[in-house]
């Protein structure tokens, strides 16, 4: 979970939002977007550690978090189309409704994460440790799971049509009335719940 203890309300006039993680603005009123992209950036490849994170509503496309320590961070809503996290730790973040399109998520660990209707579409998320996540309602349109572990996942009413899931660990994971159209499932592991999936 992310630090309430950590939270700072926008500078603005008259803003109720919070501010993000080293900033005092919120999304809607940082100058300079691409700036802060860079400054986080930085900040990871000096090492420094983005656990509990107010990220909520950041426009962070494109962005480079390769083994980034997100743990606990707040992505809610945030723009992470084609970013890199391959490697990052993203256990216990909170993302749902986050934008990951075209995302690398390559050895991610994202146990516990909250991805509930978080836009994956196009993801390449091999080996990634989704272990007991949420991904209720999210769209996976196409993404890669490649060895993937989605033990225990909660991809209820998920869409995860054309997803290759090729060797990936399904073991418990509830897939109830997920779209799985057309999803490559060869080789998975385990025994998951597909109750009124579509397939």
């Amino acid at each position: 979970m992310y630090y309430l203890d950590q939270l700072r309300p926008c500078a603005t006039p008259g803003c109720v939002r919070y501010a993000l993680f080293e900033s005092d603005r919120c999304p809607a009123h940082l100058q300079d977007p691409a700036a802060y992209r860079t400054m986080l950036t930085e900040l990871v490849a000096g090492g420094m550690s983005l656990r509990g994170a107010n990220l909520a509503s950041a426009d962070l496309a494109g962005i480079a978090l390769a083994t980034a320590r997100l743990t606990g961070a707040n992505l809610s809503a945030a723009r992470l189309e084609e970013a890199n996290l391959e490697g990052a730790r993203l256990d216990r973040a909170m993302a749902p409704g986050a934008d990951l399109r075209g995302a690398n998520l390559k050895g991610a660990r994202c146990e516990l994460a909250v991805l509930g209707e978080a836009r994956l579409d196009g993801a390449v998320c091999d080996g990634a440790d989704l272990r007991r996540a949420n991904l209720v309602g999210a769209s996976a349109v196409g993404a890669v799971f490649r060895g993937a572990d989605l033990y225990y996942a909660r991809v209820g009413a998920a869409n995860f049509s054309q997803a290759d899931l090729t060797a990936a660990n399904v073991q418990r994971a509830v897939f109830r009335a997920a779209d799985l159209r057309g999803a490559c499932l060869q080789g998975a592991r385990g025994t998951a719940n597909f109750d009124r999936a579509r397939r």
